[in-house]
């Protein structure tokens, strides 16, 4: 199985929160998985380095981009919620939420900078 890659699952990790209310990470990861349609040993899958899942570590790490774009926030650990910016991306949304889309924000552009 080819996971999906962290720019494709963005957009609908995005769309789990458009009714603004707070959403778990493990829940959304759930919904993905069903999406994308991952078979329970897919899901399962342990990372090479171990500790967590294949498949909820790219659900996290996508995020975590989104929370740098300012598009969620997190009420707290585990949760997300939409932000208005968020919201506003959703009224007109790109086929693919990818690092170049997300260049128009100032602070995803900060961090990419910080991170690279």
């Amino acid at each position: 199985m080819v996971y999906p890659p962290e720019s494709q699952i963005r957009l609908p990790l995005l769309r789990s929160a458009k009714d603004k209310k707070i959403h778990s990470v493990l829940d959304v990861e759930k919904n993905l998985a069903k999406r994308f349609k991952l078979s329970k040993s897919e899901i399962s899958r342990i990372k090479k380095s171990g500790g967590e899942r294949l498949f909820l570590h790219r659900v996290r790490w996508s995020r975590t981009i989104l929370k740098y774009a300012k598009l969620i926030e997190y009420p707290k650990s585990g949760y997300y919620k939409i932000t208005p910016r968020g919201l506003k991306v959703l009224r007109n949304p790109p086929t693919l939420l990818n690092d170049s889309f997300l260049s128009q924000f100032p602070e995803f552009k900060k961090w990419r900078r910080r991170k690279n």
